[in-house]
């Protein structure tokens, strides 16, 4: 599988997903971490802080270091949409 096989199952689901729910864990980032040797070691450290926010600040930069990589050469036709809930 190659990183754009990657995105349909995330955009199905956020048609489904309560909105509160976070799109990436720890688990999704530790996946795309190994699969594709993006380094996300300060990213994982953020999503595993006890701080909302810094946990929050993680998956944002996991999806922002995802993209980046699958879309050097620009955006293709499909952009990311996920559902991005508020930090209770």
């Amino acid at each position: 599988m190659d990183m754009r096989g990657l995105l349909p199952a995330p955009e199905a689901a956020s048609k489904k997903v309560d909105p509160k729910l976070w799109p990436v864990d720890r688990h999704v980032a530790a996946f795309i971490n190994t699969r594709y040797d993006l380094n996300l070691e300060p990213q994982m450290a953020a999503l595993n802080d006890s701080a909302p926010e810094r946990a929050y600040s993680g998956m944002l930069s996991v999806l922002a270091v995802y993209t980046y990589k699958q879309y050097r050469g620009g955006p293709g036709k499909r952009c990311l949409a996920l559902p991005l809930g508020t930090v209770d």
